[in-house]
C-alpha cells in the first residue's frame, strides 16, 4: 500500500449519484448488489448502466458490495484477502496489474463513464479465471448508444491542509509536458553518462568527468498550493448505416492535484523481555517527521466502437489508454538517538505509468434456432514505468547543537544519501479467447470455452551515488545543508572536488515472462423446478520464468479447478444458494525479483523472494437474499477459504538492514460473515419518510495462519496479512425532488500490515479507521447538474503500532507495543458541475 495515497479519498464517500434523482432509483440501485438474482445460477451480483450511473460507476458499486474493502488507490480487498487475490477482467480479457511491485488493480484509472456493466463474482464460473481468492471483477465497455450525447464536467477540490499553503517542488526540468506528465525524457539522468559498466571502470577523475555533465537540479521551489482541478469529456454517437450498424462512445478526463500530507515515523531497538522471553518494553532508535508534497497528474482517454452487421452478429472494439504521473518532494527531520545526530532528509521523485488495453470481441448466434452462440476475444495490454531521477539527500549535526547541517557526502554506494535513481519498466500483454454455449433445452446450457495469454516484462534500474575522498578539498567535504541547491554543481566534480560511483548491480535488472493456457467446460441445468446447478471444471496450465543476473526462476504448473453452484428459489420469494471452487494464485514478477529497493518513506528495502510458490484456495460459500414488498432488501453469507502456501508481505532483516519482502505460510482459513440491509425509513410510499434510504453493510472475518516448522516466526499461528476483522458501510441518502443528499459512515478493523518473526522483527498492523463524509447533488436543469462532496471529515490519519509482544493485540501502554508511524492528510472538499448537450 502506498501511503502517500492512502487518504487521498474515502472511497466509501465516491458515491456520485446519477440518472433519474428518486429514492427508488437509489434504493434499487444499492439493492442490485445486496440479492443475488433467484435465477441466477452464478453466485455474485450483476450491475447494468443505470445502476453503476447511480452508485458512480465501478468504484462506488464496488464499495457498496457486501465484504469489499477500498484502500486510497481504489483496490479491492475482498472478504479478507488483499488486492493481490482478485482478477479483473476488461472485455473478456484479463487487465494487467496496474502495480508493478505487487498484484492489485486501481479501479479508479477506468473511467466510470465507459463501462456499461459490471459483473462480481464470488466463486467459479464458466469462462471466469482460475487465478482468484477474494473476487472476479468482470467489466464491459460502453460501446453501443441509441441517442447521441455529449457531457462536459469540471471539478474544483479544496483540501485545507493544502490548499492555500506553502507548497514545496523540486525544480521543473522536465518542460512545459510536465503539465501533462510527460516529462519524463528530459529528467532521465542516466542518458547524459556512460553505462553502468563503463562507469564502473572508470578510474576516479574520470567518473568525475562524468559526473560534471550531470545538470544541477537539486534545487526546491516553494510555491502556493493552488486548487486541484479536473475536467472531463465524454460523448456518444450512433452512426447509423445500411448494412453496418455503428455506434461510439470517445472522450477524456484530465485531474491534478495537490497534497501534502504529515508523517511521524518511529524505529525501537534494545528490546527487553521478561523470564518468558516476551517482550515488555524497547528503546526509541530514531524518531523521523516528514512533510510530503505531492503533485499528481491524471489523463484518460478512451475510443470504443461498436459495428452491427445483423442481429446476429456484431463485433467491438475498445482503446483505454490511462496514464499517471506523480511530482514529489519529501523534507524529513529526524532524532537518530543511537547515534545521538540531528537529521535532515530530502528525497524528490517523479514517477509515470501509463497503461494501454485494447480490446477487440465478437458476438454471433448460430443456426435457425439460435440455441447456439460463439463469442471471441483478443485483448493487447502495454504497461510502462518510469523513475528517471529520485534523488536522496542527507544532512546532520549532534543533537542538542544549534550550529549548521552538514550535508552528508558518502565515501561509498549509499541509497539514502546524495544518491541518484533511475528505473524503467516495459510490460507486453497478448491474450486470445473463444467461448462457446449451447442450449441443449430451454433449461440446459452446455459451454465450453479456451483462454491463452502471454506476457513479457523486462526491468533495469541504476543506482548512482556522488562521492569524496581524501582528494576531496576540505571545504566539500562537509558543506552546509543550505547550499543543496548549489554544492552538486559541475565545478564542484573534478580531482579535487567530488566524483560519481556507480552502485548498480547485475540483479538490479530483470527479464520474465509467463505463458498461459486455459480450458474449461460447464453445464447449467436445473435440479428440480426450484432448484438450479451450475457446474464445470477449468484446467489452466501455466509457465514463468524470471531470469536476474544468477537467479532463475521456473513456475511451472498445471491446475484443475472444479467448481459448483446452486441456487434455490424458496416459497417466500427469497433465494438460497451454495458454492464451491477450487481457485489459485500465482505470485508477480516483481514479488519474485531478487532486486532490492530502498523506500524513502518506510526507510527499508523492499526486495522479491525468488522461492515464492502458488497458493492453492479452496473456497465454500452459501448465502440467503430476499426483497420485500416494502422496497426492503436483505442478503446474508457465510463463507470459508483454505489458502495453502499463502502469499503475505513479510518485516525482515537482511544484512542488517530491515526489508520488505514476500513469502508463503504453510496454510490459512478464513472463515466469515457478510450481511446488508437497504430499506426505506418509511414503508409508505406516500410518507415523507419514504424518501429516506438507508444501506448498512458489515462483515466479521477470522483468519488463522499455520506456520511451518521452518518458520522463523515466534507464534505458531496467527492472523493472515491483511485481513480486517470487520468492516461496517452506512449510508442513508435523502431525496427531495431534484436534488440528493447523502450523508456515509465507513470503518474497519485493525489488519497485519505486515509479518514479523518475532526474533529481530515484529508485526506491524494498521489501526482501525473511521470516515464519514457527505455529498449534495442537484439537478439545476435537466442538462446541468451541480455537486458539493466532502470527505474525511473526522479527519481519519493511517496509524501503524508494532505488536512486539506477539499477542496479536495493540496496548500502547504495555511498553511493548509502540506506535511505528501515523500519516494525515486532512479532509478536503470538491465542487462539481456537468453539462450534457
Amino acid at each position: 500500500m502506498n501511503l502517500k495515497s492512502f487518504y487521498n479519498s474515502s472511497l466509501f464517500f465516491m458515491i456520485l449519484f446519477g440518472g433519474p434523482l428518486s429514492a427508488q432509483t437509489i434504493n434499487d440501485s444499492i439493492a442490485s448488489i445486496s440479492t443475488t438474482e433467484p435465477t441466477n445460477i452464478v453466485v455474485g451480483y450483476h450491475l447494468n448502466q443505470q445502476q453503476l450511473g447511480t452508485l458512480g460507476g465501478p468504484v462506488g458499486a464496488l464499495v457498496m458490495t457486501p465484504g469489499a474493502q477500498l484502500n486510497g488507490k481504489s483496490q479491492l480487498s475482498f472478504r479478507g484477502l488483499s488486492p493481490r487475490y482478485n482478477a479483473v477482467y476488461l472485455d473478456g480479457i484479463l487487465a494487467p496489474s496496474t502495480e508493478t511491485s505487487t498484484k492489485a488493480f486501481s479501479f479508479k484509472m477506468i473511467p466510470s463513464s465507459a463501462i456499461s456493466e459490471m459483473d462480481i463474482y464470488t466463486t467459479g464460473a464458466a469462462g471466469i479465471s482460475g487465478e482468484f481468492g477474494g473476487a472476479a471483477i468482470a467489466m464491459h465497455s460502453k460501446n453501443k448508444v441509441s441517442k447521441n450525447f455529449n457531457t462536459f464536467s469540471v471539478k474544483l477540490g479544496y483540501l485545507p491542509q493544502t490548499t492555500g499553503q506553502d507548497f514545496y517542488q523540486p525544480i521543473n526540468y522536465g518542460g512545459a509536458a510536465d503539465f501533462f506528465g510527460f516529462g519524463v525524457d528530459k529528467r532521465n539522468f542516466s542518458n547524459d553518462i556512460a553505462s553502468p559498466d563503463q562507469l564502473q571502470n572508470m578510474s576516479r577523475n574520470e567518473s568525475a568527468a562524468q559526473a560534471a555533465q550531470l545538470e544541477n537540479v537539486w534545487g526546491i521551489n516553494k510555491t502556493t498550493a493552488l486548487p486541484n482541478m479536473g475536467m472531463s469529456y465524454y460523448m456518444g454517437r450512433d452512426l447509423g448505416g445500411s448494412r453496418v450498424k455503428v455506434s461510439t462512445v470517445n472522450g477524456f478526463s484530465f485531474d491534478k492535484s495537490s497534497k501534502t500530507a504529515y508523517s511521524d515515523r518511529y524505529g525501537y531497538s534494545g528490546y527487553e523481555t521478561d523470564a518468558s522471553g516476551t517482550v515488555v518494553g524497547s528503546r526509541t532508535k530514531y524518531y523521523n517527521n516528514d512533510h510530503i508534497y505531492q503533485q499528481n497528474t491524471q489523463l484518460n482517454m478512451v475510443s470504443n466502437w461498436n459495428f452491427e452487421f445483423n442481429p446476429k452478429s456484431t463485433i467491438s472494439v475498445s482503446n483505454y489508454f490511462l496514464h499517471h504521473a506523480n511530482n514529489m518532494f519529501s523534507l524529513r527531520h529526524g532524532l537518530e538517538y543511537d547515534d545521538q545526530y540531528e537529521r535532515l532528509m530530502y528525497a524528490t521523485d517523479y514517477i509515470t505509468s501509463s497503461v494501454y488495453m485494447g480490446r477487440i470481441n465478437g458476438q454471433h448466434l448460430l443456426g435457425v434456432d439460435e440455441k447456439t452462440s460463439v463469442t471471441w476475444a483478443l485483448g493487447y495490454s502495454h504497461t510502462t514505468r518510469n523513475e528517471p531521477d529520485y534523488r536522496v539527500s542527507g544532512a546532520q549535526r549532534l543533537i542538542g547543537t544549534t550550529g549548521d547541517f552538514y550535508l552528508l557526502i558518502p565515501r561509498s554506494s549509499k541509497a539514502d544519501a546524495g544518491s541518484r535513481y533511475a528505473s524503467q519498466l516495459k510490460e507486453n500483454t497478448y491474450s486470445a479467447r473463444t467461448d462457446f454455449a449451447r442450449k441443449l433445452t430451454n433449461e440446459i446450457t452446455f459451454k465450453a470455452g479456451l483462454y491463452a495469454e502471454y506476457s513479457e516484462r523486462g526491468f533495469d534500474s541504476r543506482l548512482t551515488s556522488f562521492a569524496q575522498d581524501d582528494n576531496t578539498a576540505y571545504e566539500l567535504r562537509y558543506p552546509s545543508a543550505s547550499e543543496i541547491g548549489s554544492i552538486f554543481s559541475p565545478e564542484n566534480f573534478g580531482p579535487n572536488g567530488y566524483y560519481l560511483i556507480d552502485g548498480t548491480r547485475p540483479s538490479d535488472s530483470y527479464y520474465a515472462n509467463s505463458k498461459l493456457m486455459a480450458e474449461y467446460i460447464g453445464v447449467e441445468l436445473p435440479i428440480s423446478r426450484s432448484t438450479f446447478m451450475s457446474t464445470g471444471v477449468r484446467i489452466e496450465t501455466f509457465d514463468q520464468t524470471l531470469n536476474s543476473d544468477t537467479v532463475q526462476v521456473n513456475n511451472n504448473s498445471t491446475d484443475i479447478l472444479p467448481y459448483i453452484n446452486i441456487t434455490q428459489k424458496d416459497h417466500w420469494g427469497g433465494a438460497w444458494t451454495a458454492s464451491y471452487a477450487k481457485t489459485i494464485n500465482r505470485p508477480a514478477f516483481r514479488e519474485l525479483a531478487p532486486f532490492t529497493y530502498y523506500d524513502f518513506e518506510w526507510r527499508t528495502d523492499i526486495s522479491g523472494n525468488p522461492d515464492l510458490e502458488n497458493t492453492e484456495i479452496h473456497n465454500f460459500e452459501i448465502g440467503y437474499s430476499k426483497s420485500f414488498q416494502s422496497g426492503m432488501r436483505f442478503s446474508a453469507s457465510a463463507f470459508y477459504k483454505y489458502l495453502d502456501n499463502p502469499i503475505e508481505k513479510a518485516y525482515r532483516i537482511r544484512s542488517e538492514s530491515p526489508m520488505f519482502t514476500y513469502e508463503n505460510s504453510e496454510s490459512a482459513q478464513v472463515y466469515g460473515v457478510v450481511v446488508q440491509w437497504v430499506t426505506p425509513l418509511s414503508t409508505n410510499k406516500h410518507h415523507w419518510l419514504n424518501d429516506f434510504t438507508l444501506m448498512t453493510n458489515a462483515s466479521y472475518v477470522y483468519s488463522q495462519v499455520a506456520l511451518s516448522e521452518e518458520s522463523q516466526e515466534a507464534s505458531s499461528t496467527r492472523v493472515l496479512q491483511g485481513q480486517a476483522p470487520y468492516t461496517v458501510n452506512m449510508a442513508l441518502s435523502y431525496t427531495w425532488k431534484k436534488q440528493v443528499f447523502s450523508l456515509m459512515y465507513y470503518t474497519q478493523g485493525m489488519s497485519l500490515y505486515t509479518v514479523g518473526d518475532g526474533q529481530e522483527t515484529y508485526p506491524w498492523y494498521l489501526m482501525p479507521v473511521h470516515h464519514l463524509g457527505f455529498k449534495l447533488k442537484r439537478n439545476v436543469t435537466d442538462k446541468l447538474d451541480f455537486s458539493f462532496t466532502a470527505q474525511n471529515l473526522l479527519n481519519a490519519k493511517a496509524t501503524f503500532y508494532e505488536d512486539a509482544n506477539m499477542d496479536g493485540q495493540i496496548n500502547p501502554g504495555n511498553g511493548a507495543d509502540k506506535l511505528i508511524r501515523e500519516v494525515e492528510v486532512g479532509p478536503s472538499f470538491t465542487f462539481g458541475l456537468s453539462v450534457k448537450f
